[in-house]
């Protein structure tokens, strides 16, 4: 019987221990975890705050660089309604001039007709188809200038 009883003694021993290893060891794990989990949500937090930040100097960059190419864009713009601008007050200067010219060319060969009919009137004639073609040259490369620009 005292057998029975030192094995009983040892087996309630034995299940105390293990019971209170037991739950020693497990909270003593889940105190860990938690001390763990403590350090982490201040840690993510700071990663989101960190995160948001970088967004935010993401999205001011971007919105800069935009700004930038439409000040680009504009200047580039503004440069080409400029040219095209000159271009177009160019050609109806010089239309005007050659105008003039060739009604000066044409009355002063009328009046030098006058003496030398034949010669001046096929010169008269020569001079003005050539200053007609190239105006109509003028104008064809002008307006190919004005389309393909």
């Amino acid at each position: 019987m005292a057998l029975f009883l030192l094995r009983l003694f040892f087996w309630g021993l034995g299940t105390i221990a293990s019971i209170a290893s037991l739950i020693i060891l497990k909270t003593t794990a889940v105190l860990i975890v938690l001390f763990i989990h403590l350090f982490k949500l201040p840690s993510m937090a700071l990663n989101n705050l960190l995160d948001q930040f970088a967004i935010l100097v993401r999205s001011g960059v971007e919105y800069l660089i935009g700004l930038l190419l439409n000040s680009v864009w504009s200047l580039i713009s503004g440069s080409f309604d400029l040219i095209t601008g000159t271009a177009a007050d160019s050609v109806s200067h010089t239309s005007s001039v050659l105008m003039e010219l060739m009604e000066d060319t044409r009355g002063a060969l009328d009046d030098l007709a006058e003496i030398f009919p034949e010669i001046f009137s096929s010169a008269s004639e020569m001079v003005g188809s050539v200053i007609i073609n190239l105006w109509s040259y003028y104008k064809d490369a002008v307006g190919y200038v004005m389309e393909n620009a």
